[in-house]
């Protein structure tokens, strides 16, 4: 079976003007896009902050990275940096951290928050600088 490699420069393209994170604490930087999840850096510290609930990744969020890094990938690529070290030890393995990011549930923590404060309402729509480009 033959992968096919994506055409990054089109995804990026697609996502360049979506909120692909968002942090859930007061900080100089709230949101983060396509600029700060192609560098290794940044995508590094978001993931973590992602795994401990500091940050959000939004349905735009999690469907950039798996169009342009792919989720194997990325989880090898993660495992072999071991940058990701919340999940008890120094080091993930590569199955973990696909498992992880397959199942990450976008905006989870602030949706829980939102929720409990009153302020989400039934039949609420998250707004479309949050959502995965049309296709």
């Amino acid at each position: 079976m033959i992968m096919e490699t994506p055409n990054r420069e089109a995804i990026l393209k697609a996502f360049a003007t979506k909120i692909l994170g968002v942090r859930n604490y007061k900080a100089e930087k709230t949101k983060f896009y396509v600029g700060d999840l192609t560098q290794n850096e940044t995508l590094d510290l978001f993931l973590n902050e992602v795994l401990t609930g500091e940050s959000d990744i939004t349905p735009a969020g999690k469907a950039f990275i798996e169009r342009y890094y792919g989720f194997a990938e990325l989880a090898m690529d993660l495992a072999e940096c071991a940058t990701l070290i919340e999940f008890g030890r120094e080091r993930a393995t590569s199955d973990e951290l696909y498992t992880w990011l397959k199942n990450l549930e976008p905006m989870e923590t602030i949706s829980f928050i939102e929720q409990a404060r009153g302020r989400i309402s039934a039949g609420a729509t998250l707004k479309p600088d949050l959502l995965p480009p049309d296709d």
